[in-house]
């Protein structure tokens, strides 16, 4: 009889699903996104520079997340 007991399975499946449907959802955005630089290059640079900042922020927050915990110990999500 195996000594280990299986927790969270409900919660392994629909990370699975959310991540089958996440892989999805990147290949259609990837698509649009190369429609969208043939038909509106400009709104496509404006998108991919909104992405780059939002990496940056991300970057950012998990470099001092620390310092961030402390200076605003109310705000939920750091």
């Amino acid at each position: 009889m195996p000594k280990y007991i299986v927790k969270e399975q409900e919660g392994l499946v629909s990370k699975f699903i959310g991540a089958i449907f996440g892989s999805i959802a990147k290949q259609a955005k990837s698509q649009t996104m190369k429609k969208l630089q043939s038909t509106d290059p400009e709104l496509a640079k404006k998108i991919k520079d909104l992405e780059k900042g939002r990496d940056d922020i991300e970057k950012y927050i998990r470099k001092n997340k620390k310092e961030l915990q402390r200076r605003y110990p109310n705000v939920a999500g750091f």
